[in-house]
């Protein structure tokens, strides 16, 4: 969780990051309280570990059954979406159980610096820019929830159960019959729920701190154009110093491939529809893959030119101080 003692400005902010931290621990792509005790530590550790196995195996048995049937159009670019997306998932997921420290450092050194600004800010603009960019990020965190929500309930629930499971799945057993169903289900239940929201806590968070920059620069240019005192001239000075090193963080702990995932999901999501004809829950599932997939490529481009907005504009208002070129 992110530290509770910050600017009282930030408090709703910080409850909004702390329910994505939250996506992350229950999907097991996170880490529990450093306090809990050596029982719940080793427990969340086999959740952990389960989750990841369950998607692994989720991911094998796709491609096995799109290799089967590669001669079948339709089966291969139907099984060809959903291994893409769980691609993508065990690719983020594995990428933050290797970054999660430096991430978390980086949103809590964003945050203290907020805090700061905030303690020397006399403008009442600055509440105003903070609760702007809150209600905004709040309401996409909650579309992307609610829609990865639905997606879910109609993968596990709506899908057409061919081969008795969701998802058509090669299992080295029968899935049509009891206790084989079970275990299949189960594993494609865990897989696709932990998986999703795993990855809307990850993108959440990786979108927050993109906008909590963005923030930080729009509360930076609001002081400076009302900063008269030499403290607020040395608070400027050392915000800009500390921001030296930002984007190289940022960019090894989220920023990766992000454009390119999402672009061949939607490629895939594409190709995929002019096979579907007739078939209502095939069309409502891949129409939930398209729109996820475009609202996230239009908001991530979104919010990084916003970043890059606001840092071309601090660099034409303080250029002897800005460190960015």
């Amino acid at each position: 969780m992110t530290q509770q003692h910050g600017h009282k400005w930030m408090k709703s902010y910080r409850k909004l990051i702390d329910s994505q931290i939250s996506y992350l621990k229950y999907s097991g792509f996170g880490s529990i309280d450093s306090g809990s005790s050596a029982f719940l530590t080793s427990a969340y550790f086999v959740y952990k570990i389960w989750i990841l196995t369950t998607m692994y195996i989720f991911a094998i048995t796709v491609f096995a059954d799109i290799y089967v049937n590669r001669d079948n159009l339709s089966i291969s670019t139907d099984g060809g979406c959903i291994f893409a997306g769980i691609f993508v998932i065990i690719y983020k997921a594995m990428n933050y159980q290797f970054r999660e420290k430096r991430i978390r450092i980086l949103l809590d050194d964003i945050l203290k610096c907020i805090d700061n600004l905030c303690e020397f800010s006399e403008v009442e603009y600055i509440k105003e820019l903070i609760d702007k960019y809150y209600k905004r990020q709040r309401i996409i965190i909650g579309g992307f929830s609610a829609l990865g929500f639905t997606l879910t309930i109609v993968l596990l629930l709506f899908s057409p159960m061919e081969t008795g499971l969701p998802i058509r799945a090669q299992y080295p057993f029968n899935t049509t019959a009891s206790p084989s169903h079970e275990i299949g289900f189960t594993i494609e239940a865990c897989a696709i729920s932990g998986g999703l929201l795993g990855l809307l806590g990850i993108d959440g968070i990786s979108s927050v701190i993109c906008v909590l920059l963005t923030q930080l620069f729009d509360m930076l240019n609001a002081n400076f154009e009302n900063c008269t005192n030499e403290n607020h001239e040395h608070v400027r000075s050392d915000a800009f110093e500390y921001f030296d090193h930002l984007p190289d963080w940022f960019s090894g702990c989220c920023g990766k491939t992000r454009s390119a995932e999402r672009a061949d999901q939607i490629v895939i999501d594409l190709r995929h529809s002019k096979q579907v004809g007739g078939q209502n829950s095939d069309i409502i599932k891949f129409g939930i893959y398209l729109s996820a997939g475009i609202s996230q490529l239009f908001y991530i481009c979104w919010i990084g030119n916003e970043l890059s907005y606001m840092v071309r504009i601090s660099q034409i208002l303080t250029p002897e101080l800005t460190p960015f070129s």
